[in-house]
């Protein structure tokens, strides 16, 4: 390019301000192609795109970055094809208004620019020392030209790859593969700086947070890069963290452009331009580092945020009972078509609104039809025999279901409500449980309701503040003097088994008086169980003197009964143990209680402090200290998001997908892929009664308050907990039971027993299942109603309702102990890709319970996905990735088998990579079991392979069909398998012993091997070549 400095276009414009000759656009280079021919090649760094400026992204050694882009229409095996990775920078005139500034190909991420350490350092690369980071190509290219080597990122979170732990908290991050490979390519590298501009503390709390963000994830990045130097046998490399300080230039090309004296910020470390702030020196511990961290945190001037947003609404103070503000009440209610009331639990909120605020409303409003809501079947049927009121739930006859819907007051339950169709009065009970992750499909029609009525009501102890972004209009009522509620939360340690802490709790509970109950809380309800029938066994306590109360347990007994009807536990029970069926909707009014005890078992993660409140607050008339059980764990109390901009950002992103979906037509579609990749997460929902998708509240809502949910440490729990009038939460480290040593060892030894029976009892399920799968499938489908709904039925086995059930006596005794349901799902699964029944049984009798079977299940997921994906089907967002990503696999893999090409796993990976694939080692060795067969040869210690076969479904099916070869790296050994001798054994765990790093991964594990080879020793063929050549499927 030459004279470009006479054109008007936008790079012209770029060059002339920073400087940059013309020369400097291009490179020419010798480099060799996938065959090792030398071929000249000139790396173009910028070039023009219509007005843009298109930015071509090049490794160290001159090779493109690629990635694969979709073809219009294709006869070849895959539907993409190779193009070099770029990006625009676009013109001013067409990022006006904040439109975005660059863009790239879609579905692509962003890559790290070295084309100025090619420009300028390709053949000296030995003398950088000190490489700095910073967001922006020409920031890079003219720091390099400068004699500062820069890489360039697309942001300021672009450089590295995020590791979080199971809290949704980040606690790892890594550089980007492709940092890495340049980075071990600086010989004398020394030091690594990330510099950002001089406008990084500025602005919103969110912008700021998110630069201080990056200064945390690059000091992780850091210190997993020297971890693998130490592997390497390399030194460590020390970090800095530099910030613009001239108002005057903002970035780094500003500033070695128009200052004299910019160079020697960098060459003698005079700091006139940057703040600097050293993250980690060579020998420093991790307190230092972490102290540092600290006080980057307090320069970016960030507070913690809350964990919970604050409940701010119009406050109604009463003594005691919610009926002493009617008044109040009535007039909220006219005036505001949606209202959220928080009141304690006890206060007669129920009563209140039963009985003085809903029938004014039916006495002014002749032809008002109102619902009330509540969560469970058992709450219904209380307050409808309490009111005397309809009722409908799922098991209510037809005739009295008519009576409800004829009815202008009537309570139901949130499954049911749908089924009555539209009133004009909607009432929620206990409305926290909208916002709970489960019984997703029953909130989805109550918001319909919520949605359609012309008044929505919600009453609840334990509310969110969040639905005031969605119009309602919060009330707290508030006792005067609220009872007093002293708790005692126990910490327990990471390594202290809750399971433990039940045992203690169960044998603390039989000394106690005779006279005295005792009430364990717990989700467990296979430790709850198995707990109290050791205590039954080992005499600890007499049978009739124990109720176990659970929400799927039919014969719940006379004390769930009792305390319903009479709101007391009858006398002789010693000790309770429950679920969280008895969180809402009851009240115990018992005094001669012991203990209550709440062991907090974390469901998913999730620490919310509602289900402690609403238990706690059952226990009316006791004055006693309830007892808390949390484990510690990693989460701490830094917060840097604001529960509300979170909820906005969630409620934004639902919004523009709806947008999206109706530009593709799919607002109206009720896809059974649509409904996988949009209403399980929650955030959209299918609307039955309007016959399209919408945004859910109750989804944004739940997802905001999860995500706080997984990073809620202790301390901030036991605040929240405060936060309730009344609530006094005290923090103590929990102290084991020395007397309970023996009845945990009982208790333990039960576990171990049962394990044994639930092994047997599934070795009787596979004869079953392998005799009549039919009779199997037919009696689950008829007598228990699960696993299979009608309409998978009918997609898949059509004739299944014509099969006779058998063994249903068998099946009932299995089932009680063996969730045998979950293993249908698997041959549910492997029907679905297309196998036949009998083919499914077969495969999973053989196969299932042993790491060949993911293998399995992902292969025929993976055909059945991409029949659908081939043939133009509609699939969800999830599937269709799947399909491009190793389609992608397949079409190098289809090259190699028409080229006769030989190459190694690590060549393979590394040309996908070229090509912009991404791919694990483990899972690369996956899929090229799934596509293809190969042949192996040895060849200076590497084991390269050749493809001689292409797979399609049928031919896979085959390698499956019986004891044969199922993997290009290992056998298989199916659950029957004749188990391996001792000398066996011991050989195979020499030879790991000898390993330096043994992978446990599916693919890198040696699964066994053919029956016949073991038992017949004259079949199994010697090794050839050296002893490392031979096991190097196994040592690669």
């Amino acid at each position: 390019m030459t004279n470009l400095y006479n054109k008007t276009h936008y790079l012209d414009q770029r060059l002339k301000n920073f400087n940059i000759d013309p020369k400097y656009l291009t490179k020419s280079m010798f480099l060799k192609d996938l065959d090792n021919k030398v071929i000249d090649y000139t790396v173009e760094h910028f070039t023009t795109h219509g007005e843009d400026v298109r930015i071509n992204y090049h490794d160290l050694k001159g090779h493109p970055f690629t990635f694969n882009r979709k073809r219009t229409s294709s006869l070849h095996a895959s539907g993409y094809f190779t193009e070099n990775f770029h990006r625009l920078r676009l013109s001013p005139t067409k990022c006006a208004n904040g439109s975005p500034k660059y863009i790239q190909p879609k579905n692509t991420r962003v890559l790290p620019y070295l084309n100025g350490l090619l420009e300028f350092y390709g053949d000296e690369l030995h003398s950088i020392q000190t490489v700095y980071l910073t967001e922006g190509e020409f920031k890079a290219f003219v720091g390099c030209m400068h004699d500062v080597p820069t890489i360039g990122a697309g942001g300021i979170h672009s450089f590295s790859i995020n590791h979080k732990n199971k809290w949704g908290q980040t606690v790892r991050n890594e550089f980007l593969p492709e940092i890495v490979e340049a980075l071990d390519q600086l010989p004398n590298l020394e030091n690594i700086v990330l510099l950002h501009d001089s406008d990084a503390n500025e602005g919103t709390d969110e912008r700021r947070n998110n630069f201080f963000l990056s200064v945390k994830y690059f000091n992780y990045c850091v210190k997993e890069y020297n971890i693998l130097r130490g592997k390497k046998g390399k030194g460590f490399i020390s970090s800095e963290y530099w910030v613009g300080r001239s108002k005057e230039f903002k970035g780094l090309d500003d500033l070695l452009t128009g200052s004299l004296y910019a160079l020697d910020d960098f060459q003698s470390g005079f700091s006139e331009f940057h703040y600097k702030h050293t993250l980690y020196s060579v020998g420093d511990n991790a307190k230092v580092v972490n102290e540092r961290l600290e006080f980057l945190k307090l320069w970016f001037n960030l507070n913690n945020k809350p964990f919970r947003t604050e409940f701010v609404a119009t406050v109604l103070n009463i003594q005691k009972r919610v009926n002493e503000s009617k008044t109040e009440l009535k007039r909220l209610v006219n005036e505001n078509k949606r209202l959220l009331i928080q009141a304690p639990t006890g206060s007669g909120k129920t009563y209140t609104f039963l009985k003085e605020i809903l029938p004014a409303r039916l006495t002014a409003n002749p032809y008002e039809r109102i619902a009330f809501v509540v969560p469970t079947k058992a709450l219904a049927e209380e307050i409808s025999g309490a009111y005397d009121l309809p009722l409908v739930h799922g098991e209510i006859k037809d005739d009295e279901r008519l009576v409800a819907f004829h009815s202008r007051l009537f309570v139901t339950t949130l499954d049911s409500a749908p089924s009555m169709g539209l009133v004009d009065t909607l009432v929620i009970d206990e409305a926290h449980t909208l916002t709970r992750d489960f019984r997703q499909k029953a909130k989805q029609g109550v918001e319909d309701l919520m949605n359609m009525s012309e008044r929505t009501i919600m009453l609840t102890a334990t509310p969110s503040a969040l639905w005031k972004h969605f119009g309602y209009t919060l009330v707290k009522i508030q006792q005067d003097q609220p009872k007093e509620r002293n708790i005692t939360v126990n910490a327990l340690g990471e390594k202290m088994a809750l399971r433990k802490v039940l045992a203690e709790l169960v044998f603390k509970a039989s000394k106690q008086p005779t006279e005295k109950v005792t009430f364990i809380r717990m989700n467990s309800k296979t430790n709850l169980r198995n707990a109290l029938d050791e205590a039954v066994s080992s005499g600890l306590f007499q049978k009739d003197e124990i109720a176990y109360i659970d929400s799927n347990d039919e014969n719940k007994g006379k004390v769930y009964e009792s305390i319903v009807s009479n709101s007391m536990v009858p006398p002789g029970i010693r000790l309770v143990a429950m679920t969280s069926l008895m969180d809402e909707g009851v009240n115990i009014n018992n005094t001669n209680i012991a203990d209550v005890h709440f062991i907090q078992d974390k469901i998913a993660g999730d620490l919310r402090d509602e289900q402690a409140v609403q238990f706690i607050s059952r226990f009316r008339k006791w004055d006693g200290a309830p007892n808390l059980y949390i484990k510690r764990d990693d989460r701490d109390d830094s917060n840097t998001w604001n529960p509300d901009v979170y909820f906005e950002q969630q409620l934004k992103a639902s919004k523009d997908e709806l947008t999206a979906m109706q530009f593709r037509g799919e607002d109206q579609t009720k896809g059974e892929n649509l409904i996988r990749t949009h209403s399980e997460r929650g955030l959209l929902q299918w609307s039955e009664m309007r016959g399209s998708w919408m945004v859910s509240q109750n989804g944004i809502i739940t997802d905001t308050l999860q995500f706080f949910a997984r990073r809620l440490p202790l301390s901030e729990y036991v605040k929240q907990l405060n936060s309730y009038d009344g609530f006094n939460a005290v923090v103590v480290d929990y102290v084991s039971e020395d007397e309970a040593e023996q009845f945990i060892e009982s208790f333990n030894s039960l576990g171990r027993v049962n394990l044994a029976k639930r092994k047997r009892l599934r070795s009787q399920f596979d004869r079953i299942f392998k005799e009549n799968p039919e009779g199997v499938i037919s009696a689950f489908y008829r007598f228990y109603g699960r696993p299979f709904d009608k309409k998978t039925i009918r997609e898949m086995w059509p004739e299944v309702e014509s099969w006779t059930p058998s063994n249903v006596d068998e099946l009932e005794k299995i089932n009680e102990v063996h969730t045998v349901y979950s293993y249908l799902y698997d041959v549910a699964k492997l029907n679905k890709t297309g196998l036949k029944l009998n083919e499914a049984v077969a495969l999973w009798l053989q196969w299932n319970g042993t790491r060949a079977f993911k293998m399995m299940c992902a292969a025929f997921e993976f055909w059945g996905v991409m029949s659908n994906y081939k043939k133009g089907r509609r699939i969800s967002s999830r599937d269709r990735q799947l399909a491009e990503r190793i389609d992608s696999v397949r079409v190098f893999l289809v090259e190699m088998y028409h080229k006769e090409q030989t190459y190694s796993l690590r060549d393979i990976k590394q040309h996908l990579h070229k090509r912009g694939v991404r791919v694990r080692l483990d899972d690369l060795k996956l899929w090229v079991d799934i596509l293809v067969d190969v042949s192996e040869t040895t060849v200076k210690g590497t084991r390269r392979l050749k493809v001689v076969q292409v797979y399609g479904l049928d031919q896979y099916y085959d390698r499956f069909n019986g004891v044969q070869k199922v993997g290009n790296f290992f056998t298989a050994q199916p659950r029957n398998a004749t188990p391996k001798k001792a000398s066996q054994r011991a050989e195979k765990q020499t030879f790991t012993s000898k390993r330096k790093n043994p992978i446990r991964s599916l693919a890198r594990v040696q699964i066994g091997i053919k029956n016949e080879a073991k038992n017949n020793p004259e079949q199994r063929q010697k090794p050839t070549g050296k002893p490392n050549e031979t096991n190097e499927a196994k040592n690669d």
